[in-house]
């Protein structure tokens, strides 16, 4: 007899970043893997397609000038696009400035307004939809960009980290907010540069800079302990959960998030899961990843699109 599938959704999403931005996880996969982040969602979206899991896929608007491989993504049924903003806030160095005298590191109201109609622009330019669902890039909204996904239409927002209990809720009249309610790939799972011996390596510097600003360094945790110390420079509050520990193996990281997706099933009622196509592939070659959906075939996966709003 088959087993019965819960009513809870859970939602498999990833971020997609164009092969401009110069990030280490771009180098990673273009020295190593001959590849980009477009690739990497090709051959995450053959996964989903192969194992029937919905996934959504958040592209930068850039993404969109590849326009053949781009529309072989969207012939996947099992893939649902997402923006990601323009360029992922490129330059680093501008958006560093706005952070530092205007408080966001998006930048004013009026750069958010531009970025987000640009994204919505090429979108519809290529294929003629109003994109509905939205995810900045590093989580960088602020009221501002909430306004301004309001007045554009806009459906859902993903952009919170909320892994001690979540909710879905109404954070302006017709848009949505679904956190993330599970650990995050990329700030807890080993891959490419993020590795145990880099952070051996610089436990030396960790600890120095961390005696200058009085940051309490963790020498297991290079991302946590980065996130501290850009708090103190910029008097940021970082969205990610600092106080759970980060950095497991692939094996680890799966069987944790197993764990983590079945408790927030329980305690919120839904699960939403950030897997970067980009990480999947420099952690193991989307192995682990394989075997996840495998797994997710007893659970209602849904497209973000499809989220039950309450």
């Amino acid at each position: 007899m088959a087993t019965k599938k819960s009513k809870k959704q859970v939602f498999i999403t990833g971020d997609v970043h164009d092969s401009q931005l110069r990030g280490y996880d771009s180098k990673w996969l273009k020295r190593y893997h001959k590849m980009d982040e477009i690739d990497c969602a090709l051959k995450y979206g053959e996964l989903a397609e192969k194992y029937k899991i919905p996934v959504t896929l958040f592209f930068t608007g850039r993404c969109l000038s590849e326009q053949k491989r781009m529309q072989s993504l969207q012939l996947n049924s099992f893939v649902e696009f997402g923006a990601h903003t323009y360029n992922a806030l490129q330059p680093s160095w501008l958006h560093l400035i706005f952070k530092l005298f205007l408080k966001s590191y998006y930048g004013p109201l009026k750069f958010q307004l531009r970025d987000i109609l640009k994204t919505q622009k090429i979108f519809r330019n290529f294929n003629g939809d109003n994109i509905q669902l939205w995810r900045t890039h590093a989580y960088q909204s602020n009221n501002n960009t909430l306004d301004i996904l309001r007045d554009q239409s806009f459906k859902v927002i993903s952009d919170d980290v909320r892994l001690d209990g979540s909710e879905i809720s109404q954070v302006r009249n017709g848009l949505y907010s679904v956190p993330i309610n599970t650990p995050p790939d990329h700030e807890n799972l080993y891959h490419g540069f993020f590795n145990e011996t880099r952070l051996k390596e610089n436990k030396m510097l960790m600890h120095s800079l961390g005696s200058i600003f009085r940051v309490s360094p963790t020498a297991a945790n290079g991302i946590r302990f980065t996130k501290e110390l850009i708090k103190k420079l910029l008097g940021r509050r970082p969205k990610v959960d600092l106080t759970k520990p980060v950095a497991y193996s692939v094996t680890d990281y799966f069987s944790h998030l197993k764990k983590e997706t079945e408790e927030a099933l329980a305690r919120d009622g839904y699960a939403m899961i950030l897997l970067h196509p980009g990480c999947m592939e420099i952690a193991d070659k989307m192995n682990g990843l394989e075997d996840f959906f495998l797994y997710l075939g007893k659970f209602n996966v849904s497209f973000l699109g499809d989220a039950e709003l309450r």
